[in-house]
């Protein structure tokens, strides 16, 4: 068998709905919308009604929108914590400002004016930060930082990590200077942890004033996936983003093909934007729609050895009962069959193995956490899964490892009376 491209989600936080902030156009009050990311695809949400062009929309600002500054005059920033030394201070200055109302003073003092705020990452994950940032044409400097605290080290300008403290962007003349970076968070066996805390710090260590305004930290998407779903063959579910909550900026990053119980859209590569929308185009008229578990996140390609063979199988959750007579009794409890996924792979790299494990098993915990995979992207097939507790592989020679069949069990649709 040839090469096959094979995407994977695995573990806690790697679904943005979890790490953003949701809205809907409706939204049943039996069936909150919190239900898309509690990583159990039976309890379903559902909107208020069957509306036409149901949409379900994400803030992605891994900052939750804190990075903007918004405030009344000489207040502390909202959502950030202030470090400063001697005399400095950090407080929201309404005269200055690169957009909105108002920005941050950092006032160095007889020190310095820092102020901080930390944001989940995941590690290996791709982020895109901006920042606008003014001095004051004078001693007053504004710096931005990005550390990880777990290892010590400070993204550099170049998208690398450094034990040495490293300013992102400095900007010292009296005019409002924008920046963006887009860089890998340091990967699981250099954190040794799935998912490490960054923190973004802005700093006047040198005198006078400074300001800073418009920081945001938005997570690469390359992927919108829906599981258990009830849309009508006639629904056009598309998937779109925006940089400004769909006023003015409303881009159609893809469309997907319908199908049953689940679909997914995979976009050529990773886009950076701070809101994304599910748009489901027309009128369901079969009834409100309901959804089971909806996915916004970044997929790992895995690098797939040329001996992989997925086997695909079906099973179907039911209630069966015996009579005296012998006569058996079969109901259905859900409205689709699950798939499983069994994995058997011979990875001729260390290197190959080492991702598959860390990118599946290690991240889902065994069988703690759920897994999205895209067995293979030329076809339908999405899986929202848990696998099994064991994972064994069989090192054959010096760099083959031949695994062992681990299968990957889809998670329960909503029930066919909900």
């Amino acid at each position: 068998m040839g090469l096959i491209d094979v995407r994977v989600m695995a573990g806690e936080r790697f679904n943005l709905l979890e790490r953003g902030t949701v809205t809907s156009s409706s939204e049943d009050p039996l069936f909150l919308r919190n239900r898309l990311w509690d990583g159990r695809p039976s309890g379903d949400y559902r909107f208020a009604s069957a509306g036409t062009d149901d949409t379900i929309t994400v803030d992605g600002d891994l900052l939750g929108g804190l990075g903007n500054f918004e405030g009344a005059d000489a207040i502390d920033p909202p959502g950030w914590t202030e470090s400063n030394s001697g005399t400095g201070n950090c407080e929201i200055d309404t005269a200055q400002k690169n957009s909105g109302s108002s920005s941050l003073l950092m006032l160095a003092g007889t020190g310095f004016g820092q102020a901080y705020r930390e944001f989940q990452a995941r590690a290996g994950e791709w982020i895109n930060i901006s920042w606008a940032i003014r001095g004051d044409a004078g001693t007053g400097v504004a710096k931005v930082r990005v550390q990880n605290p777990r290892t010590g080290r400070y993204l550099t300008p170049g998208a690398a990590w450094t034990s040495t403290l490293t300013n992102l962007a400095t900007q010292a003349a009296a005019a409002w200077a924008t920046g963006n970076l887009t860089f890998q968070v340091e990967d699981f066996r250099t954190n040794l942890y799935q998912d490490p805390v960054l923190r973004v710090i802005v700093i006047n260590d040198t005198g006078g004033s400074a300001w800073a305004d418009d920081v945001y930290v938005t997570s690469g998407v390359d992927i919108l996936t829906v599981h258990g779903h009830t849309i009508d063959p006639l629904i056009v579910p598309q998937f779109r983003s925006s940089t400004d909550n769909f006023a003015a900026s409303d881009t159609l990053e893809g469309t997907a093909t319908l199908d049953p119980p689940s679909f997914y859209v995979l976009l050529g590569a990773r886009v950076y934007r701070r809101y994304w929308r599910l748009k489901l185009v027309g009128l369901n008229v079969s009834g409100p729609i309901q959804l089971g578990e909806m996915v916004i996140g970044q997929t790992t390609s895995l690098l797939v050895p040329y001996e992989y063979k997925p086997r695909l199988g079906r099973l179907r959750d039911r209630v069966a009962t015996t009579a005296d007579f012998g006569e058996q009794y079969v109901y259905p409890r859900a409205r689709w069959s699950r798939r499983t996924l069994q994995l058997v792979s011979h990875y001729e790299s260390l290197v190959q193995y080492r991702q598959a494990v860390d990118e599946i098993y290690e991240r889902a915990a065994g069988d703690a956490h759920p897994i999205v995979i895209v067995p293979d992207t030329a076809l339908p097939d999405v899986l929202f899964a848990k696998g099994d507790q064991k994972h064994e592989a069989t090192r054959t020679l010096l760099t083959r490892y031949d695994e062992h069949s681990w299968t990957l069990t889809e998670m329960p649709f909503p029930s066919a009376e909900s």
